[in-house]
């Protein structure tokens, strides 16, 4: 185990601190623009691309904050009568478990990608399983539209994560 030093220290608050600034900064644009967050999923993309890049034990803290935040600053997602708050939250720690373990795998970049975020949109089930209100057409709904904000994640953070590889390969 590494010792805790201040220079780790701000390198874990850095790492934490700029995945969380991140995924409030993008739904925030998004909502700005009228850019539906269900769709496009921007919450999702520094989540994700911090659990390949940093840490996870780390990346969990954000994963666990970033809705939490998002609905304190902005109202978004929505955490009372319709649960989003929750299921995202569910889904983000998922995300981070899953590419834990399949970071593990020797398998290639794309399939841990695809896997890690596959395995938290259906992880969201038990949120609404547990959550009597919202019915399971809803939550089908929820996994259908969300469908372009999964492939342009899987995307973004595969061509983020190749393009690191190949400048640090120079």
């Amino acid at each position: 185990m590494k010792k805790l030093t201040v220079s780790n220290s701000l390198n874990i608050a850095a790492e934490i601190g700029g995945v969380l600034s991140i995924s409030i900064l993008l739904p925030f644009i998004f909502h700005v623009f009228g850019i539906s967050g269900s769709v496009f999923l921007p919450i999702y993309t520094a989540v994700l691309l911090g659990t390949f890049l940093f840490n996870n034990s780390r990346m969990f803290l954000a994963a666990f904050f970033a809705p939490i935040l998002n609905n304190l600053i902005t109202g978004m997602p929505a955490a009372k009568s319709f649960p989003m708050m929750q299921i995202l939250l569910v889904e983000l720690v998922v995300l981070v478990f899953v590419s834990k373990i399949v970071k593990k795998l020797n398998t290639k970049l794309s399939f841990q990608i695809i896997l890690s975020v596959v395995f938290a949109r259906l992880a969201s089930i038990a949120a609404v399983l547990i959550y009597s209100k919202v019915k399971l057409t809803w939550w089908v709904n929820h996994l259908y539209i969300g469908i372009p904000g999964v492939i342009l994640n899987i995307l973004i953070v595969y061509l983020v994560l190749k393009g690191k590889r190949e400048i640090e390969r120079r």
